[in-house]
């Protein structure tokens, strides 16, 4: 069993270990893809900080849905891979974007 738990938090995704673990370190690599065609296909995302702060930078997108998977590790070897499909949307809905006025200046649907 991993020694990892992912979480939700008010911030964003947590991740903390399982109560009883012992040994071992706390997470020290997170790495992070993404996805716009439900996982078919995966490019990095960028992950900066340290020390248990970790900022996710995705490029600017198109409309869609992204899909996100997170991989932390520490320094023992134990790891854990997270994937969310459609973790979130970007863009303008179609619900909306079918109603929208044809100005210059409204996305494209």
């Amino acid at each position: 069993m991993l020694p990892f738990l992912p979480g939700v938090t008010p911030d964003g995704l947590g991740i903390a270990r399982q109560a009883g673990v012992r040994g071992g370190t706390d997470v020290d690599r997170v790495s992070v893809q993404y996805s716009t065609d439900d996982g078919a296909t995966w490019q990095e995302a960028r992950v900066s900080g340290r020390n248990g702060e970790r900022r996710v930078t995705v490029p600017a997108l198109k409309t869609g849905w992204v899909s996100l998977k997170v991989t932390a590790q520490d320094r023992s070897g134990a790891s854990l891979t997270e994937t969310v499909t459609r973790a979130y949307r970007v863009g303008c809905p179609e619900y909306w974007c079918s109603y929208a006025p044809t100005w210059p200046h409204w996305p494209a649907g």
